[in-house]
């Protein structure tokens, strides 16, 4: 059994939804998860398992249990994932791996947050393959303080010439970005669109 204050912690109510276990009507939580040791985890990853109402989740672990966690929880109903501030650099090598079979088991992940993992160009590259499939539903990414460059940049305005989803690209604090390139290719991106908006620096 998990007690809310030990394993989970209830951050806010959404809509309410009905359970497809029971087909009663129960409050749709966003959870944040902390676990203490390993039988916490998959006590939570096997309430999850449990829960398609659950449409928001924020991973805070140790870098390197993180791709296992998120291959662990099979939630469709999910719609805002917060990986931040998980060094991620340091724990996944395969990023196509990650993001085209990982993430892409969240048909309706509108929101993915990634930042401060100290990513790079290995990351873009597979993000911008993601935005750039019609299944992709993202409405907002943030990439704020990572290590990005203008070649980052690059690759993530090639794939958005296609996309109309996307509405927010988040890239704040990439110091490597330069206002004449990279921020030059964001307003050759803009340029007769109304999305996505974009910041930088």
């Amino acid at each position: 059994q998990i007690n809310p204050g030990d394993v989970i912690q209830q951050l806010e109510t959404k809509c309410d939804c009905r359970d497809t276990e029971t087909g009663t009507w129960v409050k749709a939580k966003s959870i944040l998860i902390t676990p203490k040791s390993a039988e916490d985890m998959r006590l939570v990853l096997r309430y999850l398992d449990h829960h398609d109402y659950l449409i928001e989740l924020s991973v805070a672990a140790s870098g390197h249990s993180v791709p296992r966690t998120v291959d662990l929880v099979d939630v469709t109903s999910l719609k805002i994932l917060d990986l931040s501030s998980n060094k991620l650099v340091q724990a996944i090598e395969d990023w196509n791996g990650f993001v085209l079979g990982k993430l892409s088991r969240f048909p309706n992940l509108q929101y993915l947050i990634l930042d401060k993992n100290g990513l790079g160009r290995n990351a873009c590259d597979a993000l911008a393959t993601m935005l750039s499939r019609g299944s992709c539903n993202l409405l907002s990414l943030y990439l704020k303080d990572n290590d990005l460059d203008n070649g980052c940049v690059e690759v993530l305005t090639s794939s958005l010439r296609a996309n109309t989803k996307l509405e927010t690209l988040e890239l704040n604090k990439n110091d490597q970005i330069t206002s004449q390139e990279g921020g030059g290719l964001l307003f050759q991106l803009l340029g007769g669109r109304d999305t996505p908006t974009s910041t930088y620096n």
